[in-house]
C-alpha cells in the first residue's frame, strides 16, 4: 500500500456542499503525507513495504495488529514508526536492523518465543518508545556491528515467572561501542536492564533505582 493519502479530488457526487466538504477533507489530510510517509496496515506486507523503500524513507504501521511469519528486515535506513497502537507479534525474533541509520519508533512487539524481540546489528540505529514484551532471556540485542546506536523511552516486559543472573532486558555486545541508553522502564523479572563490558562510552539512565548494569 503506497499511501493513504492522495491529493487528488474526491469524486463528484452532484452535491456541491458534500463535494467541497470531501475535498476539505482531502486537503487536510495531504498535509500529513510527508510526515507520515507510506502508510500501512493490518492485512498489507510490511516487509514489501520496505523491500520497495529507500533510504530515508518513513513507514507508518496504522492502529492495529501485524502477525509475522518471519521477522521484518530493516535492510534500509529507513524510519518504521507506530501510528496509535500499532503491535507486532509473532515467534521468537521480530524485527532486525540491519542497515546504519534505520531506526523503529512507537511499536508494541510481543513475541511468543524464546529468543530476543529485536535485535540491532548496524551502527547509529535508534530504537524509541517501544514496548517489548517477550519470555526470552534478553528482550533486545545490539550485536558488534551496533556502534553508536542508540535505544530510548523503551519498556520491557517479561512475565515467564523466572530470573536468572544472565537475564537482561537489553544485551549489548562488548564490541559495539559509543552507544547511548536511556530512560527505559525495566521488567522486574529479569536481573539487569543493561549488560555491557564496561560503562565506557556507554551512557545508561534507566528508570528505577534497582535497575543495574552488568559489567562482564
Amino acid at each position: 500500500m503506497d499511501t493513504l493519502f492522495r491529493t487528488t479530488s474526491a469524486p463528484f457526487s452532484g452535491d456541491r456542499s458534500s463535494d467541497a466538504t470531501a475535498n476539505a477533507v482531502l486537503i487536510w489530510m495531504s498535509r500529513f503525507t510527508h510526515s507520515f510517509g507510506t502508510i500501512v496496515t493490518p492485512g498489507d506486507s510490511v516487509q514489501e513495504v520496505i523491500r520497495r523503500s529507500v533510504d530515508g524513507d518513513v513507514i507508518t504501521m496504522m492502529p492495529g495488529t501485524y502477525k509475522l511469519k518471519s521477522h521484518l528486515l530493516l535492510n534500509k535506513a529507513v524510519e518504521l514508526r507506530g501510528f496509535g497502537k500499532a503491535l507486532v507479534s509473532g515467534s521468537g525474533l521480530l524485527c532486525k536492523l540491519s542497515a546504519a541509520g534505520s531506526s523503529v519508533s512507537g511499536i508494541r512487539f510481543s513475541s511468543t518465543g524464546t529468543s530476543e524481540a529485536l535485535q540491532i546489528d548496524a551502527p547509529r540505529c535508534r530504537v524509541v518508545a517501544c514496548w517489548v514484551d517477550c519470555p526470552g532471556t534478553k528482550g533486545m540485542t545490539v550485536t558488534s556491528n551496533g556502534d553508536s546506536s542508540s535505544i530510548g523511552d523503551c519498556y520491557f516486559e517479561y512475565d515467564s515467572g523466572h530470573s536468572g543472573s544472565l537475564d537482561y532486558d537489553i544485551y549489548w555486545d562488548d564490541a559495539a561501542t559509543n552507544g547511548r541508553v536511556w530512560g527505559t522502564t525495566h521488567s522486574t523479572t529479569r536481573a539487569y536492564v543493561l549488560s555491557h563490558r564496561t560503562a565506557d562510552n556507554l551512557t545508561e539512565a534507566a528508570n528505577g533505582r534497582s535497575a543495574v548494569i552488568n559489567a562482564r
